[in-house]
């Protein structure tokens, strides 16, 4: 049916978005529950290196999941969804 590719593209590219916006809350969180164990559990030189190391650590991941989302963005110019009038 006439709209049904543009339909689709338009909901893939929604996909794409929410699936990216759920994964990077899951690393956050994941580096969240991480740090509340460091601070919880270990001594305080322990856990200002451990914090130290893992604030690295979430640096690179941050950096790592913006040049993921440039390389696989869909701008909407770019979206073709078949209805060409």
């Amino acid at each position: 049916p006439d709209g049904s590719m543009e339909r689709a593209v338009e909901g893939l590219a929604l996909e794409y978005r929410i699936t990216f916006v759920t994964f990077c809350l899951g690393v956050f969180s994941f580096y969240v529950s991480a740090s509340l164990y460091v601070i919880i559990m270990m001594n305080w030189l322990m856990m200002v290196l451990l914090l130290v190391l893992m604030l690295f650590s979430l640096h690179f991941t941050v950096s790592a999941c913006k040049r993921i989302y440039k390389k696989f963005r869909l701008p909407a110019h770019m979206a073709v969804g078949g209805n060409f009038n």
